[in-house]
């Protein structure tokens, strides 16, 4: 936290809100270019124009004198998302996980982790010519994940120490965005609208992320995905299950025990060889004529994570926060914190 507010900052929350210079600068009843000098630190903010700002933004004024995520120990950041995300939409996703990632680490200063797994490992892809799986066998066995489904890959990364957080971002065309940083845990948002067996897949791919890279590349998104394949339908144990003949609905009964989607399986079905390249198209072709290919019906029961919930929880019962106390800790509105957070609690203990 500065004394001063800082240009960026100020930015970010406009990003946040969706707005442009001049729809900023209208609803504060400034100029553009006041706007945009603010904004490159080229001009001192008066008082009163932060005030003006702060309210045209609905953020406190606090807000604006914290150091941005870059200065605060973010580091390596991953995004799943469509192509036909535009560049305005996706700052502003974008922004939306960096106010929520520094409202977590507020919180995050007064607690501490007991995770019941190890952390995540850090497994070079290249150290491995790019064999995901073989990447994703390790973390299975490093986690001493039992064969077959993982039965709750929420509860597994939590379990692990990665926070998790559903966001609601108004378009389904992002999954997820995962964040290293080097003050607190892994975390992954992930997008609130995704049904469960895409959230799975995401989450997973994320983890792939996680674990094998430190920076973008041209086959990044290919080696997640085959990570992720192999993490949620182990060669061997997927393999067993999935004889041919493969059919629409052999893979809708397979969906309930693998909690996957039936075009996921399709994939994982034609890149194990066990059906051939025809067949698989002809799977995708009677997927599109279901109309799945946007979503298949949601039969699958919801993964909520916890683990926000037990540090808001820790916050208020053991430590006596209200939400407003919690809100200004994390220099935001109630509104806009109850928004972005809250849910339910346990093993939390503070830090010494």
């Amino acid at each position: 936290m500065t004394d001063e507010p800082q240009p960026s900052m100020f930015r970010l929350a406009r990003e946040y809100r969706g707005l442009n210079q001049g729809e900023l600068a209208k609803a504060a009843g400034l100029t553009q270019p006041t706007v945009s000098r603010i904004e490159s630190g080229m001009v001192s903010i008066s008082n009163e124009n932060l005030q003006c700002l702060a309210s045209a933004l609905e953020f406190p004024p606090s807000f604006f004198s914290q150091s941005p995520p870059a200065a605060s120990g973010a580091t390596c950041v991953f995004h799943r998302k469509l192509q036909s995300l535009g560049v305005r939409e996706t700052r502003r996703i974008h922004a939306i996980f960096d106010v929520m990632l520094m409202e977590l680490a507020a919180l995050y200063q007064n607690v501490e982790f007991t995770p019941s797994k190890p952390p995540i490992p850090r497994i070079d892809s290249d150290a491995f010519d790019g064999n995901a799986e073989h990447i994703a066998e390790l973390v299975r066995s490093y986690w001493r994940l039992p064969p077959g489904p993982i039965a709750n890959v929420t509860s597994m990364l939590e379990d692990a120490g990665v926070i998790v957080v559903r966001v609601n971002l108004g378009t389904d065309k992002i999954d997820a965005i995962s964040q290293l940083t080097d003050k607190m845990p892994p975390v992954i948002f992930v997008n609130a609208s995704k049904p469960t067996d895409r959230m799975r897949f995401t989450l997973c791919h994320e983890l792939g992320h996680l674990v094998m890279h430190s920076c973008s590349f041209e086959d990044m998104e290919a080696e997640a995905n085959r990570f992720a394949s192999e993490l949620l339908m182990p060669t061997r144990d997927f393999r067993a299950e999935l004889r041919p003949p493969v059919n629409i609905p052999k893979l809708s009964s397979l969906k309930l025990r693998w909690r996957v989607s039936v075009a996921a399986m399709v994939y994982r079905a034609g890149s194990l060889g066990i059906i051939s390249d025809r067949r698989k198209r002809t799977l995708y072709s009677r997927i599109s004529q279901l109309g799945w290919r946007k979503g298949e019906p949601d039969v699958l029961s919801p993964e909520e994570p916890k683990l926000v919930s037990e540090i808001i929880d820790f916050h208020t019962q053991d430590l006596g926060y209200s939400i407003e106390d919690l809100a200004e800790l994390a220099h935001v509105t109630p509104g806009e914190f109850r928004a972005g957070f809250l849910r339910r609690a346990a093993h939390l203990r503070l830090a010494r």
